[in-house]
């Protein structure tokens, strides 16, 4: 379980309680990428946070672990141990109950080949992991409109006990055009056990 290979890192009197992020369905091009230069300052000023990328395509992982390495050698970076990438099934997630801070579903919960069974199983996946009052982002910019069509926004927001909040009006469901992609931007806070 990953929360024993965290143990010894974070467990010492001095240290605060691990702050975790994890991203389920990184695919080959994790979101941690986006604004690296920022990410990896936020791991030199916060030495409790920790991120882990997971799919479960082991290739996947591979790629988004190379691509965070190469782009961070083009920064003259190094990458934080604390930044990993798991091959694991987003419905089976290798965290305790209440341990995690931030969940990011970019377009995972739209995927259609996803079964809506395992999409669902995600969402209640997420919520378990979640520490109380902690943050589920669902980020749509491929298949907006399956999430919005199969109503996993309100599924999540009853899992999690609030309704989604949204980045801007324009990117809330019922700004949505069913014909054209376009973004969609939604925060859930864990509100119930």
């Amino acid at each position: 379980m990953v929360s024993q290979e965290m143990s010894s890192e974070v467990r010492s009197p001095e240290k605060a309680e691990p702050k975790i992020r994890i991203e389920i369905g990184c695919g080959g091009a994790a979101a941690i990428r986006d604004n690296l230069a920022a990410r990896l300052q936020e791991f030199k000023e916060d030495s409790n946070l920790w991120y882990f990328g997971i799919d479960i395509d082991f290739g996947d992982v591979l790629d988004s672990k190379e691509m965070v390495e190469y782009e961070a050698e083009d920064l003259n970076e190094q990458v934080p141990a604390r930044i990993k990438f798991i091959r694991a099934s987003g419905d089976k997630l290798p965290f305790k109950d209440g341990s995690v801070s931030d969940v990011l579903m970019r377009n995972v919960l739209g995927d259609p080949r996803i079964s809506l069974s395992v999409r669902e199983s995600m969402i209640r996946e997420g919520a378990r992991v979640l520490k109380r009052k902690g943050t589920l982002t669902v980020v749509e910019d491929i298949t907006p409109q399956v999430t919005i069509r199969e109503g996993l926004l309100g599924y999540a927001g009853e899992v999690l006990g609030s309704q989604p909040e949204y980045s801007s009006r324009e990117n809330s469901p019922d700004k949505v055009d069913s014909r054209m992609p376009t973004a969609l931007v939604a925060r859930l806070r864990k509100v119930i056990e």
